[in-house]
């Protein structure tokens, strides 16, 4: 929303864009106040993110396969919506659901081309879950203002990544949970479930 890409570039290389960022249109900064942020898989991420927001004002929709509770929803303030209604309404689309074959290419051309002209796409998931071709293309042609990316289809991110040929993205190496704090909290976490089970207790966090 701030177009840090374009503001950081042309800072760096020494220019001064203030005037250009302020009165140019496509350029614009705008507000995540009184925005409509969607999110696309509201588990314990996604619930943490809504959370975060609430700062902001922001309308805040979520889909999920079930609903949460209304108790949930209340604290988190975001109300349920379809998938579409979170396509066409959302000034912000962010995905958070795991990679699965239900979920692989869940946002592609079809589902891109219902968004809200100059919405942005946030992929920080999984690869595959969102087609990186068809965001490119939504950038190039202005129907996105911007995408920001911590997974990709190939990771490490390889050179003939379709989301290298566009300059309005973020990107990022798979770091969006990778910091010293949640390194150290799953040591702790793994410790704690080696007590647990030599106890005779279930583990902590158990998928299956």
């Amino acid at each position: 929303l701030k177009n840090t890409h374009y503001a950081h570039k042309e800072t760096s290389n020494g220019n001064w864009v203030m005037k250009e960022i302020i009165n140019t249109p496509s350029l614009q900064s705008w507000e995540l106040t009184g925005k409509t942020l969607g999110i696309i898989g509201c588990g314990t991420i996604g619930c943490e993110l809504a959370r975060m927001v609430k700062a902001f004002n922001t309308n805040t929709l979520y889909h999920n396969r079930r609903p949460l509770s209304k108790e949930i929803e209340e604290n988190i303030s975001a109300s349920y919506a379809t998938k579409e209604k979170i396509l066409a309404e959302s000034d912000v689309v962010t995905v958070h659901v795991p990679l699965t074959e239900e979920t692989r290419g869940m946002i592609g051309v079809d589902q891109i081309a219902r968004m809200k002209k100059g919405a942005i796409l946030v992929n920080t998931s999984r690869g595959g879950i969102v087609d990186e071709h068809a965001v490119v293309q939504a950038l190039k042609e202005g129907r996105l203002k911007g995408a920001g990316f911590d997974v990709y289809s190939n990771e490490p991110i390889t050179p003939d990544c379709p989301l290298l040929e566009v300059e309005n993205v973020i990107l990022t190496p798979h770091i969006s949970g990778a910091t010293a704090e949640t390194v150290y909290r799953g040591c702790r976490l793994v410790a704690e479930n080696v007590n647990l089970v030599l106890e005779g207790k279930p583990p902590l966090r158990v998928v299956n």
